[in-house]
């Protein structure tokens, strides 16, 4: 792949941004923080790569597609506030957060590999972007690449959900909108958190957000992704055929209701997820509070009576441990394979 020339130090739509430094870059496009010199505050500049300019119409798709994502309005989703051109190559404009990526807060070892993160991390992020990914999919879109390095957080550390805008312009030709690839062979997507019906080309919907969620959620957890592999291809038949490795057999100690939830978001088959992102986050969460529950101290009897002597049992109150059982999902009558929402980050 031709290294595409650096856009740090630019002046963008006739000197408003001023492109300060490369925050990352991805197979499908670079990301830039730069200046907004009309608002004098930071903004997000994603650029796709020049080769995507080989999909017919793919410019004109882009800032269309980008156009239309501005008008999505949620507390969760980072805002697309503008869309511009420069040499030829179109580009969106973000607002910045300043609290990085889920990816730059994973633990790390030593030698800079990723660690298992504390189950209960899961709830400072999880419920939020759960929400935003419902949002979306009710607006007839799928975002089709959830990943930590798109969830994103502000100085608080609200969670925001990112990366809107090149896949679902490459996905708005006839060829991206049944297959995982495009014409010239782009992958639609993140490989190691496709949904099987992607790869494969079947019609999808939302659940298959769902399914990059609870990819996204065993990552944490185990400290490293269901499939990994030295090739794409590989990756890809593993995610479409395998069943993931058992989330306990490299987390013991999570709670195994928990590893039950996560493996049914993970489900080759669409039907056998949950309808919405939203149960899937509080049925783990509420999974979290109850394990968390329960490793607090018990007390089945009281403190014997002055003297020794126990109050009769009639008396004494004993405790019930509830057990809940994960709601089913109903199956969607029809599955959408329409709108779908794509990248702006470092894809």
């Amino acid at each position: 792949m031709t290294a595409q020339r650096s856009w740090v130090g630019l002046e963008l739509s006739t000197g408003r941004y001023l492109v300060e430094s490369l925050l990352g870059e991805g197979g499908m496009g670079l990301v830039y923080r730069a200046h907004d010199n009309n608002l004098a505050t930071g903004v997000v500049i994603k650029v796709p790569r020049r080769a995507l300019l080989e999909e017919p119409g793919f410019a004109h798709r882009f800032a269309d597609e980008v156009r239309s994502l501005v008008r999505l309005s949620h507390p969760h989703i980072v805002k697309i506030t503008d869309v511009g051109s420069h040499g030829g190559l179109p580009f969106a404009v973000m607002q910045y957060l300043q609290g990085g990526s889920l990816e730059d807060r994973r633990p790390v070892g030593p030698d800079g590999a990723p660690l298992p993160a504390d189950s209960a991390s899961l709830g400072n992020w999880l419920a939020d972007i759960a929400a935003a990914l419902d949002y979306v999919h009710a607006k007839g879109y799928v975002h089709r690449d959830v990943k930590p390095a798109n969830i994103l957080f502000d100085a608080e550390g609200h969670a925001f959900l990112s990366d809107f805008g090149v896949t679902k312009a490459l996905a708005a030709s006839g060829e991206g909108r049944s297959r995982g690839t495009t014409a010239t062979g782009i992958v639609l997507g993140t490989p190691e958190y496709m949904a099987p019906e992607l790869i494969m080309g079947e019609p999808f919907d939302g659940r298959a957000d769902q399914n990059a969620l609870a990819t996204t959620v065993y990552e944490m957890l185990a400290g490293k992704r269901p499939f990994d592999g030295p090739t794409t291809a590989s990756i890809l038949v593993q995610q479409s055929t395998k069943e993931p490795p058992n989330l306990r057999t490299i987390r013991p100690d999570v709670d195994e209701r928990l590893a039950l939830l996560v493996h049914k978001s993970l489900a080759k088959s669409p039907e056998g997820r949950f309808l919405l992102c939203s149960q899937f986050a509080q049925a783990v969460i509420s999974s979290l509070r109850r394990d968390a529950t329960d490793r607090q101290p018990r007390f089945d009897r009281e403190e014997p009576r002055r003297g020794g002597q126990e109050k009769p049992a009639s008396n004494r109150s004993s405790t019930r441990k509830v057990h809940e059982s994960p709601g089913e999902n109903a199956t969607p009558s029809s599955r959408a394979s329409s709108r779908v929402v794509g990248a702006v980050g470092p894809g």
